[in-house]
């Protein structure tokens, strides 16, 4: 800023040689308003109008060395009589004037725009009157129309003691009212930008006092803005707020750094934070708040909470239909019952009961009888049941709670799904009556293939017994002593006996439609018995067998019939695949990998290609001619196995016979 002041002296002097003089005066002018370049001529301006009182020695040598320093400094000079008329005006040609414009009595209010003559007259009669206005803002106006601000120093000028005029230094505003008005234009701006935000914004004094607040503030504290402006904001709090979130300001104040806190006030979640701004030096001039209303956001939070929790709760469902095995009907809506009653993010845990006329199920506790929901649960589009749920919670807390039982849609899913797990249930249920049937109906297809061999098995023991009989009845009329070779014929007719009983045994067993029954068997001892049980056939295919097979502790948990089933049925298409083979071996091995027992059969049979592969064990497709095979034998095979949580595998090329890998889950021990 450039500071200027003229003081006049009341009393004037005259030099003795006779020469007018101009009345002197001090003027102090700092530095910054001269070039440097033009030091000598500021300095000797200086010296010219400066004059002490009592100092009588002449300090300039005439008027014209006066007006060649004045004219040398860039700054504007101007001296004006009592009749306003300009009588010196240095570089008059900036505003687009002359100095023959000058020379035809030119007034100086002429200079001005209209809107500032008056507001002038006024300050030149204070001036006379020895006011020392400083410097002021004026906006003078060349004869083109173009404007040029100013700012204006005057001090009077006295002769003889009396005003003869007024004096003073023009600088050019021009810089200054840009800045001012880019200063403008950037203050709209940022209120603007303030004003657009919904967010609460103040800006406070290092006292706490409000200087600018936005819409959003106002609105909250309920005040116009000059109601809140320069007001303490502190002061509009209730005490005991006031004093905890002054406490927070003058720590932003003392640290100079953002401070953040929560106000959690009637109902509302704000995050508030304190921000000091600095000058140049680091000094606090202000501190704007900030207060953020995340209310809706902590709204949107729960229901992304709730919303997660459903979906968790209809997957959970979803997942107890598709994954059961072997659970009754109420095991698996107790299942669901459980994953219902603690879906509420709420209470944890509501009143829910799942009726139908083959199961029921019910959380125990007290009825609800605040809130409850029925909805019918539907099996194939009829109903076949309700399902019920409470809430201990009164209605509209409970709506306000994000409570699972005011959710109606969401009801209605879970309705759905039990439905459909209901409906899974059924059809499972009939699925495995059908499997059960077509398993028994493929072992009796089984012992239709192997009747002409077990009927040979049968006639030799019978035979036999008959041969016996007839030798002990002969021994027994010859003989004087025949107990000896009695009791050896009757031992043999035991053995036997007990040779065709075990065969029969074996078809009665094969031939039963049984349900099926999980225990711990040894895989080595039940595929002995089998090779015991197949003998007959192999003998009659005229196969080689070599089974290569684990000692001891191949335990796995399974329905002895129906492995047995499995290895019959590989075994007898292995005999069947070979019969035009000239080499007919069968190799089967049991063996341990990992957690899994791994059992396989290898023929030397014709083989099969990669389509029959594809299509090895789907349902009705099968090689053998119509009247020998029903194509059902593999399928069932595999889906023994599935239900023991195995699987089986087929690989061939044609020409090289065939392999049937069986994988089933091994049992840490028998007692497992």
């Amino acid at each position: 800023m450039i500071s200027l002041s003229i003081r006049a002296k009341r009393k004037c002097r005259t030099i003795k040689s006779g020469k007018k003089r101009h009345n002197p005066f001090i003027v102090t002018v700092k530095q910054s308003i001269f070039p440097r370049q033009k030091q000598s001529n500021r300095q000797s301006v200086l010296n010219y109008v400066r004059e002490p009182e009592n100092d009588n020695k002449p300090r300039i040598a005439d008027e014209q060395r006066f007006r060649e320093l004045i004219f040398s400094i860039p700054e504007t000079v101007y001296e004006m009589d009592v009749r306003g008329r300009l009588t010196l005006f240095t570089h008059i040609e900036r505003f687009g004037y002359t100095q023959k414009d000058l020379e035809t009595g030119f007034q100086a209010l002429q200079l001005l725009i209209p809107e500032d003559r008056e507001r002038c007259r006024n300050n030149i009669r204070k001036i006379q009157n020895g006011t020392d206005l400083g410097f002021s803002s004026y906006t003078f106006q060349g004869p083109d129309g173009q404007t040029y601000p100013v700012l204006i120093h005057s001090s009077p000028m006295f002769k003889n003691g009396e005003i003869s005029g007024i004096r003073g230094l023009i600088l050019d505003d021009s810089q200054r009212r840009r800045l001012e008005l880019k200063l403008g234009e950037q203050e709209l701006m940022f209120q603007a930008v303030l004003n657009a935000q919904p967010h609460f914004a103040v800006l406070l004094r290092p006292d706490g006092r409000v200087i600018y607040a936005n819409k959003a503030a106002l609105e909250r504290v309920s005040l116009r803005a000059e109601e809140l402006v320069g007001r303490d904001l502190f002061s509009i709090l209730p005490e005991r707020i006031a004093a905890e979130r002054r406490t927070v300001f003058n720590k932003a104040l003392a640290t100079k750094s953002w401070v953040c806190f929560e106000d959690t006030r009637e109902g509302l979640l704000l995050q508030n934070q304190f921000y000091p701004v600095l000058d140049a030096r680091g000094k606090v001039t202000s501190v704007a708040l900030v207060s953020v209303d995340q209310t809706h956001l902590q709204h949107t939070e729960e229901d992304l909470h709730f919303n997660v929790t459903k979906l968790a709760t209809l997957s959970r469902l979803e997942l107890v239909g598709n994954a059961c095995s072997g659970e009754t009907l109420e095991e698996l809506l107790r299942i669901s019952l459980g994953i219902i009653s603690t879906s509420c993010p709420t209470k944890k845990c509501c009143p829910t009961a799942i009726d139908l006329p083959m199961a029921s199920v019910s959380t125990e506790g007290d009825e609800c009888n605040a809130y409850r929901n029925r909805l019918a649960i539907k099996v194939a589009g009829k109903e076949e049941g309700v399902l019920r749920l409470g809430c201990n919670l009164p209605l509209m807390k409970a709506q306000k709670s994000h409570c699972v039982a005011t959710d109606r849609q969401f009801l209605e899913s879970i309705a759905a799904i039990l439905g459909g797990l209901v409906e899974r249930f059924q059809l499972s249920e009939n699925l495995r009556n059908r499997t059960s049937e077509l398993t028994h109906a493929s072992r009796l297809a089984t012992i239709g293939e192997m009747a002409s061999c077990f009927s040979h098995e049968l006639a030799q023991p019978l035979c036999a017994i008959n041969i016996f009989t007839q030798s002990a009845a002969g021994i027994i009329k010859q003989a004087t002593d025949p107990l000896p070779e009695l009791t050896e014929h009757i031992s043999n007719i035991q053995n036997q006996v007990v040779r065709a009983m075990e065969t029969l045994s074996n078809f009665k067993r094969l031939s039963r439609n049984s349900e099926a029954f999980l225990s711990a068997l040894d895989m080595a001892e039940l595929l002995k018995s089998v090779l015991v049980f197949a003998n007959p056939t192999l003998q009659n295919a005229q196969v080689k067998v070599y089974a290569n097979l684990i000692p001891d502790n191949a335990w796995v948990k399974g329905d002895r019939l129906r492995l047995e089933q499995v290895c019959l049925n590989l075994i007898n298409n292995a005999c069947h695949s070979m019969r035009f083979q000239i080499e007919r071996e069968l190799h089967i091995v049991l063996k341990r990998d990992v957690n899994e027992f791994v059992l396989t059969f290898t023929d030397t049979g014709h083989g099969f290609d990669k389509k029959v592969a594809d299509n090895l064990f789907k349902p009705f497709f099968t090689t053998k001619p119509a009247e020998e095979g029903t194509g059902l034998g593999l399928t069932i095979c595999q889906r023994i196995i599935k239900d023991h949580g195995g699987k089986i595998f087929a690989e061939s090329s044609p020409g090289k016979g065939a392999s049937f890998r069986v994988l089933l889950p091994a049992m840490v021990s028998r007692h497992e």
